[in-house]
């Protein structure tokens, strides 16, 4: 395992998903652009989704805002960390994976209640 991320740098990447404030690889699990199938499963409106037909074949974009807390998240110990996101912060692969677009195991994710 590498040296501990420090977030408040962001340095440039060569590779792999960009960091966001909290020192994590961020959009990994983003729809491949490229894939027809994904991209009219995921994201384009179909003509059975209830929607108006005018919306058919666009998406809509959701915005969200987060109260990012980078000071109290930073005294957080680095494996605890890692345990809370399912991830490590090194290298953003799943915790038991090796790789960042690893799929994460059953062991490693929560679903909310």
């Amino acid at each position: 395992m590498g040296p501990p991320c420090d977030s408040s740098q962001n340095r440039a990447r060569p590779t792999g998903a960009a960091r966001n404030p909290l020192g994590l690889k961020d959009g990994i699990e983003n729809p491949d652009t490229a894939s027809a199938r994904q991209m009219d499963e995921l994201v384009r409106v179909g003509e059975s989704g209830g929607e108006p037909a005018w919306a058919v074949g666009g998406s809509c974009r959701a915005i969200r805002a987060i109260r990012t807390l980078v000071g109290p998240w930073d005294e957080v110990a680095l494996q605890r960390q890692e345990r809370i996101i399912g991830r490590r912060k090194a290298d953003g692969a799943p915790l038991g994976r090796t790789d960042e677009t690893d799929a994460p195991t059953s062991a490693t994710t929560r679903t909310a209640p």
